[in-house]
Formats: structure tokens, sequence, C-alpha cells
């Protein structure tokens, strides 16, 4: 598959999505399936020692797909610009 764009979860994304299969793993625990418990636990270990996690999109990706995505990517960056904490050094 060709690769038109890759896409990195910031910080906070990748905080999310960790607690989501913990959310994911409590859930199981309740419901007593211990398959679907071990299959967070793996992932979670495989997060904890991740650097990052990235998003290939590739041609499979429609034309209006591809609009939403571009919108999105947009906005995500203002979002990212906007709440970046910037750390003035005192000048000579």
């Amino acid at each position: 598959m060709e690769v038109l764009m890759n896409i990195d979860l910031t910080d906070d994304e990748y905080m999310m999505v960790i607690k989501a299969v913990n959310a994911a793993r409590l859930f199981y625990e309740e419901k007593g399936n211990q398959a679907e418990v071990a299959n967070c636990n793996h992932l979670t270990k495989i997060l904890m020692v991740g650097d990052k996690i990235t998003f290939e999109v590739g041609k499979g990706i429609t034309e209006g797909g591809w609009k939403d995505l571009e919108e999105f990517m947009k906005e995500r960056k203002k979002e990212e610009l906007e709440t970046a904490k910037v750390i003035k050094f005192p000048g000579k």
C-alpha cells in the first residue's frame, strides 16, 4: 500500500489510547471475559514501551475522506498551536 500521509498521535492522544485500553480491560474483568482481559494487558504492555503511534493513510481513502482528513488535520494543528506552551528565556 502506498502511504499518502503519516499521522503521529500527540502525547495527549497517546495517553487517551492507553486510558481507553485500560477502561476496556476493566469492563472485560467485570464481565469475566479473561481472553479480552489478556488482550488488553498485552496491548498495554506494547503501548507502555512504545514511543509513538503512527497511522498510515493509504490510497484506499476516498476523495471525501481525504477532504475530511485534511480539514481535521488543519483544526488539530490549530488547536495544538493554541494550547502550546512557550518558554521564553531572558535575553542578555
